[in-house]
């Protein structure tokens, strides 16, 4: 799950001026589709999610694909015994990329804060917010394979017919034909080259999902090394984390 899904934003909003006078197309199509997806998971949610994933325990380097305002990252931060000022350590173990510049902002300001309020120096807690906030795109950047060991996502649902023409483009020429139609199959997509590269994807089963979309297409799609109910998700990860790929 990342922080960003479908549904109207809550965040910064881009005012029609700025974007007219101070963005360039690809800005501005970026902007639009944040829009569109900017609503923000609750930290419950995100704390719930970190829990089943068994978080730092069962892992050692963490993605979130889509940081939004960087709830997810600060969340993740929390649970690491980091000394003070190891920029590295931190950097190494938890990233996050956000395609939304202002978004991008907010979530190094929320890291940054984060570490400030765990005595981290100013220079050192600002040095890692911008390493670990990452102004890149999840689905038109190359795969990530073989760097992290989660990437926890909860990809927007925003259907190829409405994205802006420029970005449309690149997303056209990244995204393979099968995986164009929404931008939650494009994400289905890179799961499976990151499964390709090495990794494993879990979904949820229909049993146990109030709504089985994404999951639903993950399974649909072939992808998935186990489809389980919500309960056995946790577990499984631990037995992965083990060297059990049965």
């Amino acid at each position: 799950m990342t922080s960003r899904h479908r549904g109207p934003g809550t965040g910064p909003q881009p005012a029609g001026d700025q974007l007219a006078l101070g963005f360039d197309q690809r800005q501005f199509d970026i902007a639009a589709i944040w829009q569109a997806t900017g609503v923000y998971t609750a930290v419950p949610e995100i704390e719930a999610l970190l829990d089943r994933l068994g978080w730092p325990v069962q892992g050692d380097r963490l993605l979130d694909p889509g940081a939004g305002n960087g709830g997810f990252l600060v969340a993740a931060l929390a649970r690491l015994d980091l000394a003070r000022d190891d920029v590295a350590e931190a950097v190494r173990r938890v990233r996050g990329f956000e395609f939304y510049a202002a978004a991008v902002a907010d979530a190094r300001r929320a890291v940054r804060g984060h570490l400030l309020g765990r005595g981290w120096s100013p220079q050192a807690a600002a040095q890692a917010a911008q390493a670990i906030v990452e102004e890149r795109d999840y689905l038109l950047d190359p795969v990530p394979a073989g760097e992290w060991d989660m990437i926890a996502a909860n990809p927007p649902y925003w259907r190829l017919a409405n994205l802006p023409g420029a970005y449309r483009i690149d997303y056209e020429a990244a995204v393979a034909p099968y995986a164009r139609a929404d931008m939650l199959y494009a994400y289905l997509a890179r799961s499976a080259d990151i499964v390709a590269a090495g990794g494993s994807v879990i979904a949820q089963d229909e049993a146990t999902s109030v709504v089985w979309g994404m999951p639903g297409a993950a399974a649909n799609a072939g992808i998935c090394a186990a489809v389980l109910p919500l309960n056995q998700i946790a577990p499984k990860l631990v037995r992965f984390f083990a060297g059990d790929r049965s």
